[in-house]
């Protein structure tokens, strides 16, 4: 799906969501990785926290 998604939505699904925050400069403070258990795959690995700089 990534591919579609990438050409219509312009949104990378595989991409290190964490690493790219912490990449960018930020700290994460709080993390919660869940799911979306009646959601398609590719879509439930939510991950749900803070970040400062």
């Amino acid at each position: 799906m990534n591919p579609i998604n990438n050409l219509i939505a312009r949104c990378d699904c595989n991409r290190p969501t964490v690493a790219s925050i912490r990449g960018a400069g930020f700290t994460v403070k709080e993390l919660d990785h869940g799911e979306f258990p009646k959601a398609p795959k590719w879509v439930r690995p939510p991950v749900v926290g803070t970040a400062q700089v």
